[in-house]
């Protein structure tokens, strides 16, 4: 689940790389933004498509193909060109548009980390559950003779005390 994060080895003037222009161009063109582009600025209405004629998803869906695109420049940017009669139109679409990309984006991280982190949790307790299992179990076979693990620590610990002080040590050091 979780990689190695490895810093950017290659030119730090580089723009970015092929893997998130990728991405970003999969998320502009995911219905989760595409749906909100066309609630956040009426392009039905915009459009003037009507919603009782055979087909207006489809028709929407030509208009919003003909008029908005994405694309990667050669410097791995993404691009995003909005093509309408009005230009104060045109450019509050595509402002909008980068807006809704950041909202979006950081709300399919936000998910994707809560699902990592209920995972994490789930395996987080599972460990801590086998870990009082097993302390429960070594208590048992030290209370039956077999292994007092937290007695013979004690033991051992108060035994290295005694034999490292100042008299002692030159005994153990011949």
């Amino acid at each position: 689940m979780f990689t190695d994060l490895t810093q950017r080895q290659s030119d730090p003037l580089a723009f970015g790389e092929e893997e998130e222009a990728e991405n970003a161009l999969q998320l502009l063109n995911s219905s989760a933004l595409q749906g909100r582009i066309v609630r956040n600025f009426d392009l039905m209405n915009h459009y003037r498509i009507n919603n009782d004629g055979g087909s207006p998803q489809t028709d929407l869906a030509k208009e919003m193909n003909k008029n908005i695109r994405f694309s990667r420049t050669k410097h791995l940017a993404v691009n995003i060109t909005v093509l309408d009669e009005d230009p104060i139109k045109s450019a509050e679409i595509a402002n909008g548009i980068a807006v809704l990309y950041d909202s979006v984006k950081t709300e399919i991280q936000k998910q994707v980390s809560l699902e990592a982190l209920k995972i994490v949790e789930d395996e987080f307790k599972n460990k801590e559950a086998e870990v009082w299992d097993l302390r429960t179990r070594l208590k048992e076979l030290g209370q039956k003779g077999i292994t007092n693990y937290e007695e013979q620590s004690r033991a051992i610990s108060e035994e290295l005390y005694k034999a490292v002080t100042p008299a002692k040590v030159k005994v153990l050091q011949a």
